[in-house]
């Protein structure tokens, strides 16, 4: 078990009032140092190009990630730089420990922004590793975007021309959608967070609804735009169950594993007991995501997940994001 598995373990009361204080300073400058912008030269390979290599050092959930992502797109482009995402080289939640620094797990899913991929750079002139924190952020409070309008535009140009779905992810969200929805349903999409965020309440993330409010409000607009089906978006088996009690057979949703309680453990942290676990799982949710995003209406607490589905849309014809405040 890993030092940070470890750490998570230690109840986060206890963790910020007694660890975080004296721990938190001293590692976020050794990692901001270790983890800075620097450039390297590889070989003498593409002398007319400078590629930004996007790195991340934090886990999370590929829309958690695409939360620092998004921002390095547009910082490399602004700088007249190539942006190339490394998920291969970095830990993460969708990579087996026998690929790590082997496969780039973002292209398991996703095309590479403009074309390059690690490997064509081993030998390149100019390369710049991106800072691996979150300065690129830092200065946007990432839990108040999804308040923001214009914002959500921004992010839904940067997203739509830049990162692409790979062939056999954009069949497999598309299968999904047509073996669930057809084109007379009028659809609510909702998504409701638990398990690991619910039972850890994560310091300074959004609050998230009690599955009565959320079911509440997705009564509401049930009624008020004449939805004949309910799309719901979760990870926990107890908010699938609340959702079967009052909706029935109205209720719909893709291919993914249901939990039923993950404890104090974070989702990346539970081990998948299934052939190609860490990749479906990365598969499932993308397809969830993509789906959500092509409801017409929209029900959600405010989370990664969310996030992406409102800067992907095209557009709702209505939607409701709680604001709950923060976690303590």
């Amino acid at each position: 078990m890993s030092l940070r598995s470890l750490y998570r373990k230690i109840p986060e009361n206890i963790r910020y009032k007694y660890f975080s204080p004296i721990i938190s300073p001293v590692m976020e400058k050794y990692l901001s140092f270790k983890w800075r912008e620097k450039r390297t030269c590889n070989g003498p390979e593409n002398p007319d190009k400078t590629f930004y290599v996007i790195r991340y050092r934090f886990m999370g959930g590929i829309f958690g990630l695409m939360g620092y992502y998004i921002p390095q797109i547009q910082y490399a482009l602004d700088k007249g730089l190539i942006p190339i995402i490394d998920l291969q080289n970095m830990p993460n939640m969708y990579l087996e420990d026998d690929k790590f620094g082997k496969e780039n797990a973002w292209e398991y899913f996703f095309e590479q922004p403009y074309g390059f991929t690690l490997k064509d750079i081993e030998h390149s002139k100019n390369v710049i590793l991106g800072n691996a924190g979150r300065i690129s952020t830092k200065k946007q409070n990432l839990s108040r975007i999804i308040f923001d309008t214009e914002e959500m535009k921004r992010w839904h140009n940067i997203f739509s021309k830049n990162i692409r779905a790979n062939d056999i992810v954009k069949k497999y969200c598309n299968e999904q959608y047509s073996k669930l929805i057809s084109d007379n349903d009028v659809v609510l999409g909702v998504l409701s967070r638990g398990t690991d965020y619910i039972n850890n309440k994560p310091h300074n993330h959004p609050v998230q609804p009690l599955p009565e409010q959320i079911i509440q409000k997705s009564s509401e607009f049930m009624q008020k735009y004449g939805c004949n089906k309910v799309f719901l978006a979760t990870e926990d088996k107890r908010i699938w169950d609340a959702f079967h009690t009052e909706f029935g057979d109205k209720l719909i949703t893709n291919d993914h594993k249901l939990f039923e309680d993950t404890g104090k453990t974070y989702l990346p942290d539970v081990k998948l007991e299934r052939e190609n676990g860490k990749y479906l799982a990365g598969l499932e949710y993308l397809a969830t995501i993509n789906i959500l995003s092509r409801c017409p209406y929209l029900v959600a607490g405010n989370c990664g997940g969310s996030q992406a589905a409102m800067y992907i849309t095209e557009g709702y014809k209505d939607c409701y994001i709680f604001d709950l405040g923060l976690y303590k």
